[in-house]
Parts: structure tokens; C-alpha cells; sequence
């Protein structure tokens, strides 16, 4: 019997801690807005100094993409 006593408050925080960690974090819109629409023109300059200097197409490719996916997220949160 003693040790449902000990166990029990175990159990519970256990449960506890387990809800904590896998809750969903409330997402901040306009900060993260803010943050999207930084990393865009932070991703356009680095496309102006690419094409300065005449990097490589793998190089142009993956800015493009990420420029592509930031874009992306930009749209979703104007949903949002």
C-alpha cells in the first residue's frame, strides 16, 4: 500500500511534465511576421552580393529556395 503513496505523486508529475513538453506553443503572429519579412530582405541582399561576385548556380539555387519558402511562410501568416 505504501507504495501507491509513493508512486502516485511520481506518476502525476511525470504526466504533468509530459503535457508540459508536448503542449502547443502559442505562436506570436506579428512577431513572427516581423521576423519573416526581416529574413526576406536579409535573403534579397545576399541575391544582390550573389550575383556581384558570380556565385555558382547551386549557390543561386538555394537562395532562391529559401527565398521561395520564407515567401511561402510570409503568405501563411498574412492568412493566419
Amino acid at each position: 500500500m505504501e507504495v501507491f503513496v509513493i508512486l502516485i505523486p511520481i506518476f502525476v508529475a511525470l504526466l504533468l511534465g509530459a503535457w508540459a513538453v508536448l503542449a502547443p506553443k502559442p505562436v506570436d503572429v506579428v512577431a513572427e511576421t516581423r521576423q519573416v519579412h526581416e529574413h526576406i530582405a536579409w535573403l534579397e541582399e545576399r541575391l544582390v552580393h550573389a550575383r556581384e561576385r558570380n556565385w555558382d548556380e547551386q549557390m543561386m539555387a538555394n537562395l532562391h529556395l529559401q527565398l521561395a519558402n520564407a515567401r511561402r511562410k510570409q503568405q501563411a501568416l498574412a492568412g493566419a
